[in-house]
């Protein structure tokens, strides 16, 4: 860890301190990295949405061209189906137009061909003036002439013997419909009547929604006019709706097909990938989930960035502590690697061995290197250099006494050394010289003392001696002045004169003092 710490202050890396702006700057980086991991993470996530969506868009495109496809192979064999059937009854009257009055037979023909198909809501046979003459949904036919409605009006401009498709109306239900129809034609190609069936292709099947993007499907003019649609809200206006679809088509999705053998084609509308119901499942669950991760994630970074910064201010005041000790600390894990001390402990060693002294140094080698740049005052050669630093390695793997070494520039160190519970080793430094001068000083004083004890001791005794010596000279000769003083004041040898007493009392009473 140490080893990847960017350090700014030479001062502190010397010393194996952490660098204080360090958690400064981690707490920071945390949550920009947290920042760019969740941007990536919505990259990504963007990625694999467009990815899921195109998917979506292929998928669903394939459906709805399989389905127009469908569709328009019906529509087709429908309107051929109606054709043939138009066409058989056209053949059949023509002959019937000419001669007089339809009866109940033909109308009997045009009712089994409606009965036939589904999709057609009425046949009926026109004369050429347009009036109906066989209605298959009412015999007699209600009197009425179609010359005013516009399919009449179309059929008059054309005798081709081909099926013509008429304009879209609207039936009385409020459907949409269309006219398709044959002419009636006699030997000389003249119109003499006509075959048109009201048509309703809206009830066309198509797939099932739930499997199928297809919405709506439309039967569409080469005129652009709409005949038939199968619309499931009445509202919706067919014609509006597909110029919408022309107009917008990013919005919306279409595919159209030809349907064969007409000059129509099948407009199958659908929704926009983007709208349907699974891509919006899929996005709503991937945007819970995504929105779920992001606040978990920044959640995390706020927290891990306020414990880094907690860690950071504990860390600033553990190193400010131990800087401000005033002995020397040193930290070593329990590989004998240095992990952290202060100023105060590379203090301690010799200039050229200082610089080495950083994080991840072992203390054998720090020790050795000590030795032999003559840093300790007792290792004046290289068995005595060998012996000190086998026995300091060895206290300092013990790590359970205190020792105390002199450095060569005078300096006393005492050292004291401790397990950590991990196994690594505190060491504490004390700068002892002080005590160690004032310890000195005091052997000194008391050297002195003694010495001076022994010569006053030895002066009394001279005395006592000479004292002795001297009572014992004084005694002898003042015994015998005390002696005779005393016959000569008693007068034991005769009376003496009373001057000669009085002179004997003052010697002997100074011979007593």
């Amino acid at each position: 860890m140490w080893r990847l710490i960017r350090r700014t202050d030479p001062s502190r890396a010397s010393v194996g301190i952490v660098d204080g702006t360090r958690g400064r700057r981690l707490a920071p980086r945390i949550l920009v990295v947290t920042i760019l991991l969740v941007a990536l993470l919505h990259g990504a996530n963007g990625v694999f949405v467009y990815h899921f969506y195109s998917t979506t868009a292929e998928r669903e495109a394939e459906a709805r061209d399989a389905t127009a496809t469908m569709l328009a192979d019906q529509a087709s064999h429908t309107l051929t189906t109606i054709d043939l059937a138009l066409e058989t009854v056209a053949t059949k009257l023509e002959n019937r137009i000419v001669a007089g009055p339809l009866n109940a037979g033909d109308q009997a023909l045009i009712e089994n061909e409606s009965m036939r198909l589904p999709h057609v809501r009425d046949l009926l046979v026109l004369d050429r003036n347009g009036t109906v003459v066989l209605d298959s949904a009412h015999y007699p036919p209600a009197p009425r002439n179609l010359a005013d409605r516009p399919l009449f009006k179309q059929l008059q401009a054309t005798n081709l013997k081909r099926p013509f498709i008429g304009r879209p109306e609207t039936g009385a239900d409020g459907a949409p419909t269309f006219s398709m129809s044959r002419p009636i034609l006699d030997h000389l190609d003249t119109r003499i009547g006509a075959v048109v069936a009201m048509v309703d292709l809206s009830q066309l099947t198509s797939p099932d929604s739930t499997t199928s993007v297809a919405k709506d499907f439309l039967i569409r003019a080469d005129d652009q006019s709409i005949l038939a649609d199968n619309t499931r809200d009445a509202s919706i206006d067919a014609r509006a709706m597909v110029r919408a679809l022309l107009t917008r088509p990013q919005l919306n999705a279409m595919t159209i097909r030809a349907i064969q053998g007409f000059p129509l084609e099948m407009v199958v509308t659908g929704i926009a990938p983007g709208e349907s119901p699974a891509f919006r499942n899929f996005v709503a669950f991937d945007v819970m989930i995504i929105a779920v991760v992001t606040v978990v994630a920044l959640w995390l970074a706020w927290r891990l960035t306020a414990e880094e910064r907690a860690r950071s201010t504990a860390e600033n005041r553990l190193r400010d502590a131990i800087e401000s000790t005033p002995g020397g600390f040193a930290l070593y894990d329990a590989d004998d690697r240095l992990v952290l001390c202060n100023r105060t402990y590379v203090g301690y060693y010799t200039p050229s061995v200082q610089p080495l002294v950083v994080p991840g140094a072992r203390f054998e080698t720090i020790i050795r290197l000590v030795a032999e740049s003559g840093g300790w005052a007792e290792a004046i050669d290289e068995g005595s250099r060998t012996s000190l630093v086998a026995r300091r390695v060895a206290a300092h793997r013990e790590a359970n006494a205190e020792l105390v070494q002199r450095l060569t520039d005078g300096r006393w160190l005492l050292t004291r050394e401790r397990r950590t519970a991990d196994g690594g080793t505190a060491c504490f430094y004390t700068d002892i010289t002080r005590l160690k001068q004032q310890e000195e000083a005091l052997r000194r004083s008391e050297r002195l003392e003694r010495q001076a004890r022994e010569t006053a001791e030895r002066a009394d005794r001279a005395k006592s001696s000479f004292l002795a010596t001297m009572s014992h000279e004084l005694r002898t000769p003042l015994n015998a002045v005390i002696g005779f003083s005393q016959i000569i004041e008693q007068g034991m040898f005769g009376p003496q004169p009373a001057r000669y007493r009085e002179y004997a009392t003052l010697i002997r009473r100074s011979g007593e003092h």
